[in-house]
């Protein structure tokens, strides 16, 4: 869930992040960057309600898979953002952000 006030809650669905801002009624997907990409973690900013990070997962040009941790700034509404790309054979399980210093990923 994200930081009041938006209250959004995230969950992860078919490979894709969701969202919904009517306590689960109505669902979202998250669009721009991660669009087409597995996403394999999403953490919303515990100070920041706009802010959402996930991991994406996508077929390398090598056969392989590529990690990239985009940043969205309108509450996972779309990402667009690349904040960092894994080095080819290395995974990334998982992303959060310090809630006492922000800027720490």
């Amino acid at each position: 869930m994200s930081a009041p006030p938006l209250d959004r809650i995230y969950a992860l669905a078919g490979g894709a992040l969701v969202f919904s801002d009517d306590r689960a009624c109505g669902w979202n997907v998250a669009g721009g960057a991660v669009s087409g990409a597995t996403i394999r973690d999403a953490f919303p900013d515990p100070t920041n309600s706009n802010r959402v990070l996930a991991i994406a997962m996508t077929a390398g040009a090598d056969g392989g898979i590529g990690y990239q941790v985009y940043e969205s700034s309108d509450g996972g509404a779309t990402f667009a953002t690349l904040r960092y790309t894994a080095a080819s054979g290395d995974i990334i399980n998982g992303v959060e952000i310090a809630r006492a210093a922000p800027a720490t990923i």
